[in-house]
């Protein structure tokens, strides 16, 4: 396990191992949501119809995206740990509502606390280790994670199709809130004081948190107002990144926009393409296959594996200097040829087991595809960039694509709705198409240019 470095562990207090910490909180927390790879039916048994499904990402997208901020805020206020621990409590709570209260407006509740806790887990949790070790330390743990990550998928989807299967989705969801109660405490038990440098407990937390509380209250309203503007300022930096001498921030990224709105069209429509696909598969095979819950959660575990293969791909791509659009061209082509496939699998007759493997082999792509999608990003965006705004210019593709993602759950949901869901899985087909013509379009126009 080279993420551990475990000549540089300390075996009596695992805690100042940032690493260690760092890596078992991510992995734990992958494979725990892992677990629940079918929640889409748990939607459906609870009488959501597709639309409602989608609403509901929608939501939790959307809470997700606006709530980063306001959690590096929290987290600049008290600890970076409390915020992660705070975010655990929220996603717990939100599985304990999913648990007992099945309608529509309950659910609603839930996405809105799981999208605020996951915000609080993941901007915090990276923010945490950089500011524990090096950027170059930091993005090769990173690097590594999936390695394992990879693996630990095929036994959760497994196990947790098995609990679904026997004893009933309550049960799998109830040993979920016991894995992140689990790793809420291994949070706890590691916590540390950011400015102090020392392990503390969580009494000592507490009470470090009523004092700060005390000392904020106890300003003017207008030193509160400050207080909080700048607070705000400081985390917006961070994210979109500081400004330059030459070149705002705001103004360089509305530039980078204009002149390459065409990878901006990108973003949008990969949005478009790949969450619709993965909320609602699990459906689409039960529905029309039969596939039981053990058998779909290690199909599942399975094809999350296979995400690697999109960064071997792109590996070998550049290998061979490949161009960005010519990688871009050649990742279009797969995802449609890969949703063509699953639209083959549901609307032809060959047999329940030629149209599952034809399923499966479809999924496969989505997954390469998507792999190679978050392999070739950053090659495609960092192209004649100037590196002060990497992260920013970054960002903002994200946002877009995070756009795409509610367009798409909305036109796949309602069309689901009207046209049943088989049908529905045309939309990502089309939008497939379109990135394709997207690139063939820029690819030409750039030969053109002198």
């Amino acid at each position: 396990m080279p993420f551990l470095n475990l000549k540089k562990i300390n075996t009596t207090n695992l805690s100042k191992n940032y690493n260690f910490v760092f890596a078992t909180n991510e992995i734990l927390l992958d494979t725990a949501l892992k677990f629940l790879v079918f929640y889409s039916l748990f939607f459906v048994s609870s009488g959501i119809s597709p639309s409602q499904i989608a609403t509901l990402e929608i939501i939790e997208k959307t809470v997700s995206l606006i709530f980063e901020i306001p959690a590096g805020i929290l987290a600049d206020f008290f600890n970076k740990k409390t915020i992660i621990n705070l975010g655990y409590l929220g996603v717990i709570l939100a599985i304990v509502i999913f648990i007992f209260f099945r309608s529509f407006e309950a659910f609603v509740v839930a996405e809105i606390l799981w999208g605020m806790g996951m915000s609080c887990i993941s901007g915090t949790n990276i923010a945490w280790l950089s500011a524990k070790t090096s950027e170059k330390e930091a993005n090769e743990l990173s690097s590594h994670i999936p390695k394992f990550t990879s693996f630990t998928s095929i036994i959760a989807g497994l196990t947790g199709g098995l609990v679904s299967n026997y004893l009933g989705y309550g049960y799998a969801w109830g040993l979920l809130v016991v894995a992140l109660s689990a790793l809420l405490i291994f949070n706890i038990q590691n916590m540390e004081d950011d400015e102090l440098k020392v392990r503390i407990s969580w009494k000592e937390e507490i009470i470090n948190i009523r004092t700060k509380l005390k000392k904020f209250f106890g300003k003017s309203n207008l030193e509160k107002s400050e207080y909080l503007k700048t607070r705000f300022e400081k985390n917006s930096k961070d994210i979109i990144k500081k400004e330059t001498d030459e070149l705002s921030t705001f103004e360089y990224l509305r530039t980078n926009l204009i002149n390459n709105w065409r990878i901006g069209l990108h973003f949008f429509l990969i949005g478009t393409f790949f969450v619709p696909i993965f909320v609602f598969w699990q459906i689409l095979v039960t529905n029309n296959f039969g596939w039981n819950l053990s058998f779909l959660g290690f199909v599942a575990g399975v094809i999350y594996v296979f995400v690697g293969a999109g960064s071997w791909i792109f590996s070998y791509l550049s290998k061979k200097n490949w161009k960005a659009e010519s990688i871009e061209i050649f990742n279009s082509i797969l995802m449609v040829v890969s949703s063509l496939l699953l639209v083959l699998a549901t609307h032809l007759e060959f047999g329940s087991l030629i149209n599952s493997i034809i399923f499966v082999l479809g999924m496969l792509g989505i997954e390469a595809s998507l792999g190679l999608f978050f392999s070739s990003r950053n090659f495609l965006i960092n192209q004649d960039l100037d590196e002060s705004h990497r992260t920013s210019v970054l960002s903002m593709y994200n946002f877009i694509r995070i756009i795409g993602t509610i367009v798409g759950m909305l036109v796949f949901g309602k069309v689901a709705d009207y046209y049943g869901l088989n049908n529905a899985f045309w939309v990502p087909v089309v939008f497939g198409i379109l990135g394709l013509v997207n690139w063939i379009i820029t690819k030409k126009t750039q030969q053109k240019t002198p």
